[in-house]
C-alpha cells in the first residue's frame, strides 16, 4: 500500500497497479500493523477491483474487519473492497495467541530432572 502512495508521488502509479494486477497471487502481509497513507483505502480498492474474479489475493492482518473502516479512514471504501475480497475467500481466523509464542513454546526443551 505504501509503495501504490509512493508511485503516485513519482508517476509511477498507473505502472506499478499493472504489475500488481498481473500477478498471480498478490500476498500482502500485515495490514494495518503501521500507520497507512491517506489514500490506503483508495489504492486497496481500486488494486482489489482491479484483480476481483481474476487472480488471487492473499492478505494477512492483525485487525478484526470491523475495524477496517477507521483503520483504512474511509468507511464507503472499505465496505465495497471487503464486498469484492470476500465474495470468494477463505477466511481462517487464527486467534488472539501469536502462533510464534505457540511454536517457540512448543520447541522448548523441557528441563532436565534432577
Amino acid at each position: 500500500i505504501d509503495q501504490i502512495a509512493e508511485a503516485a508521488i513519482d508517476g509511477t502509479r498507473k505502472t506499478l497497479l499493472a504489475e500488481l494486477t498481473a500477478v498471480p497471487l498478490l500476498i500482502i502481509d500485515d495490514l494495518g500493523m503501521r500507520k497507512l497513507p491517506h489514500t490506503a483505502a483508495e489504492d486497496l480498492l481500486e488494486l482489489i477491483m482491479r484483480r476481483y474474479e481474476r487472480a488471487s489475493t492473499l492478505l494477512t492482518s492483525n485487525r478484526p474487519v470491523d475495524d477496517w473502516g477507521k483503520l483504512l479512514g474511509d468507511t464507503a471504501a472499505v465496505t465495497a473492497l471487503l464486498d469484492r475480497l470476500l465474495h470468494h475467500a477463505h477466511v481462517l481466523k487464527c486467534g488472539p495467541r501469536s502462533w510464534r509464542t505457540k511454536v517457540a513454546t512448543d520447541l522448548r526443551p523441557e528441563p532436565l530432572a534432577k
